[in-house]
């Protein structure tokens, strides 16, 4: 055994009620229950020189530097002895059906109204616990690599601009980055109980008009191999758990050939089609032949200045950030903007050739107008060339809230060396080909050592947005648009990463970088709590208004509604809302719970305080024949003390016959 391993997972599931979600950025999407929970997977691996990483995933639509410092603050001291900023690795795998409201800087709150602690305190504990539950449980292991190809997974969804990356590069790579890597974690005993796979894909199977918290297609792959492999989420020393990780999937869409995901039960339909590609795609590879990996764990990271980098030998170098106009218009394939001010691909050589006025009708004339105000409004002109051509729309980093920058400009990158792997911590999401590009930048840094391959794990510990390729950046489509620092952002970042990659080879000390500003304490939070619970006049919490029907097949549908309460008084973390129970012998067995994606639970307001309960139970194909009932479990608010009171309600029994 090479190694020593641990794996641990934890809920982080925020609040299901009244909390806009992050993703889409459109403050109408409020969450209003759970389709499925979400998790954080983590790994801690250690060498036989006794040096540490730490990578953890979790199914949140970004980390943010708060995330991280948090974590940082509340991890034990006898893990943090050999746990440090350097060598954990915190991602996300970007799903757009979580809860929103985690950041310290305003731009991301601004869909939420604010900072919202519940959202905030269970990432940061979801993440805490599962990192400890991966020290407790560390053993000897073995760790193996394949990397494969996973075809019809996703598509190209800024086609045009990818065609003006060079023709080469086009031939060489494809339109999007097919590449699935697996890490296989073995014990001596020769049962895997670990993987992590790496793979280029948006995390928008599910749409804008969603409103339940769900991992997406990932957390759906994740789920299913856990199960298969007989995994208990609840337990503090899990058997197995499968992560999903994104890589540079910035420019590809699950949806593209379908268009916008429409809602309903369609969207949960197309997630399950990509998330059993997923699987299928991982099988195949945990089941085929896999290289060891070998060697000495190395890592380090460095705190960069992205807005204010120069390129080594030129004049070219980052600016401050600004988002484009063309982020307006939002990405084609995956959701419709929220402000669809102007559409994708508006550049600034078309605003001086009067191109925009010809381009819209005149009802948005008015709207050029003001984006010609705007843009020639700029007080420095050594900004607006930087940005080349980007036409400046909302200048991100420069404008300030309530004394509060909008956006971040320092950024860590991180790199770890496990053996013949590295893997890049990259705090964003990239194109395609920015990808390839940075991940061959880095194999180049490591040449004449053992390493061999490059992972790319973004949305990891912090947010810079988008990066593209210089050429796509001129395209200025919605990911063009969105790379503030920019079009010479992406070759600053391979220029910053060669040299923290060629500092961990030599072995050199890296030096921290810029500083993280103090004002990141200073949080503005809208949110209020819930006021009160009520229950209508003859009725009580967890009395059941619809029951289900007394007999139903496979396949079909149960719904079961509930008087309630607002599930933002309790999470019910590492617990559930809901149990599907089935009777065996004279004891109900709980065979679903709400982490399952066979169930959902939906929370609506009724009048002021009242909440109503809808659970429903898709029955699969294969469920056993036998007597079940539905639970719901929840928490009320007192109008008059104030206490929170846990209830419960069970409906009747139905049969589910055989098939």
């Amino acid at each position: 055994m090479s190694y020593k391993v641990g794996i641990g997972m934890y809920d982080c599931t925020g609040p299901a009620a009244e909390q806009t979600m992050i993703g889409y950025s459109a403050s109408e999407q409020r969450t209003s229950g759970i389709a499925d929970r979400q998790w954080v997977r983590a790994f801690i691996i250690k060498d036989k020189n006794s040096n540490y990483l730490c990578i953890a995933v979790a199914d949140i639509g970004m980390v943010f530097q708060s995330i991280k410092n948090e974590v940082l603050k509340r991890l034990p001291m006898k893990i943090m002895s050999v746990l440090k900023t350097d060598n954990i690795m915190l991602s996300a795998t970007h799903t757009h059906s979580g809860p929103a409201g985690y950041s310290y800087y305003p731009i991301f709150n601004i869909s939420s109204k604010g900072f919202c602690k519940q959202t905030f305190d269970a990432i940061v504990n979801g993440y805490v616990q599962a990192i400890i539950r991966a020290w407790n449980n560390m053993k000897p292991a073995s760790i193996f690599i394949n990397i494969g190809e996973l075809l019809d997974c996703g598509g190209q969804r800024s086609r045009e601009a990818w065609e003006s990356n060079p023709q080469e590069e086009r031939d060489k790579y494809g339109d999007t980055d097919k590449s699935i890597t697996l890490l296989k974690i073995i014990d001596a005993s020769g049962k895997v109980f670990g993987i992590i796979v790496f793979y280029a894909l948006h995390s928008t199977s599910i749409g804008l008009k969603n409103r339940l918290i769900s991992s997406d297609n990932r957390g759906y792959a994740s789920r299913f191999l856990e199960r298969m492999f007989e995994n208990d989420p609840y337990n503090n020393n899990p058997n197995f758990i499968a992560a999903f990780p994104n890589a540079n999937g910035a420019d590809v869409s699950p949806n593209v050939g379908q268009g916008h995901p429409p809602g309903g039960e369609e969207d949960y339909r197309r997630m399950k089609v990509i998330g059993d590609k997923l699987i299928q795609k991982t099988l195949q590879m945990m089941n085929s032949e896999a290289e060891e990996i070998l060697g000495d764990i190395k890592y380090g990271q460095m705190n960069v200045d992205l807005a204010n980098i120069q390129i080594n030998g030129t004049n070219r170098k980052t600016c401050d950030g600004a988002l484009g106009a063309s982020f307006t218009g939002a990405s084609s394939e995956d959701n419709s903007s929220p402000v669809p001010l102007f559409v994708e691909g508006l550049t600034k050589s078309e605003f001086l050739k009067g191109e925009v006025a010809r381009k819209y009708s005149f009802r948005n004339k008015v709207l050029t107008f003001l984006f010609d105000l705007i843009w020639h409004d700029m007080d420095d002109p050594e900004w607006v060339e930087a940005q080349g051509e980007k036409p400046i729309f909302i200048p991100v980093g420069r404008a300030k809230f309530r004394g509060t920058p909008l956006f971040p400009h320092i950024f860590p990158f991180q790199i770890f060396k496990l053996g013949s792997v590295s893997i890049i911590g990259f705090p964003g999401e990239m194109t395609s080909m920015a990808g390839i590009r940075l991940k061959n930048k880095i194999l180049n840094a490591f040449k004449r050592t053992e390493v061999k391959y490059s992972i790319l794990n973004c949305y990891a510990n912090s947010f810079a947005h988008y990066t593209t390729t210089k050429e796509e950046y001129n395209q200025q489509h919605y990911e063009g648009a969105s790379t503030l620092f920019g079009p010479n952002q992406l070759e600053a970042i391979q220029q910053e990463y060669q040299k923290l990659a060629e500092m961990i080879r030599d072995n050199e000390t890296i030096p921290l970088g810029a500083p993280f500003p103090r004002f990141l304490t200073r949080l503005k939070r809208f949110h209020t709590r819930v006021k009160f619970d009520d229950d209508p006049m003859g009725k009580d919490y967890g009395d059941v208004l619809i029951q289900p029907n007394s007999t139903y097949n496979c396949e079909e549908k149960v719904l079961v509604e509930f008087i309630g309460a607002n599930p933002r008084n309790n999470l019910r973390t590492m617990d559930t809302y809901l149990e599907i129970q089935r009777k065996t012998n004279s004891d109900w067995e709980t065979v679903y719970r709400d982490l399952d994606f066979e169930t959902q639970f939906h929370w609506k307001r009724k009048g002021i305080a009242h909440s109503i309960i809808t659970i429903v139970w898709h029955i699969p194909k294969n469920e056993k024949p036998g007597e079940y009932r539905i639970i719901h479990e929840g928490d009320s608010k007192s109008r008059w003390t104030k206490k929170i009171t846990p209830y419960i309600g069970i409906s009747n029994t139905f049969e589910v016959l055989k098939n």
